[in-house]
């Protein structure tokens, strides 16, 4: 082999390499959090409690807030697993041989009535946490978000 070829392929498996390692650092590849509108383990809820010390939360608030997130963990449990197999059944749907469009609708919309839920759950959550934030906390969370890009477009004490 040419040296110019091992080169370029050095170069190339180089490249994949550093950028796997890249986007493992940053939260790729997690198999977990897939999936778009429920991510299992890292919501909005929980991302708050990494960001305590930086906000200035108290031993009392991040109590509460594991409280207000611990309250609903086995109902949005429940619920993604039903959005799991619902998904599941909807791909087989999609496979089988004979196709009835009135019951994939039914599928579907069962499914978006999932997601609907745990989207409920997680607005309850986010407005109860906001709550428990002093006027400064939510200032700083603010000034985090348009530092960091807020992509969601929406104000934070929006919900208060």
């Amino acid at each position: 082999m040419k040296k110019s070829n091992i080169t370029l392929i050095t170069l190339l498996v180089s490249l994949c390499l550093s950028q796997t390692s890249f986007a493992r650092g940053f939260g790729g590849f997690n198999q977990e959090s897939r999936g778009g509108s429920t991510p299992s383990s890292q919501n909005e809820s929980s991302r708050i409690l990494r960001i305590a010390p930086i906000l200035g939360l108290s031993d009392a608030q991040v109590t509460e807030i594991e409280v207000i997130i611990d309250a609903n963990k086995e109902d949005i449990s429940v619920l993604k697993e039903a959005i799991n197999e619902l998904r599941t059944t909807l791909k087989d749907q999609g496979m089988a041989g004979e196709y009835d469009a009135e019951n994939v609708r039914l599928l579907a919309d069962t499914l978006a009535s999932h997601i609907a839920d745990i989207v409920v759950i997680k607005a309850g959550e986010r407005n109860a946490i906001m709550q428990l934030l002093t006027a400064e906390q939510l200032e700083k969370l603010q000034e985090m978000r348009t530092f960091f890009g807020n992509r969601h477009n929406q104000d934070v004490t929006e919900s208060l």
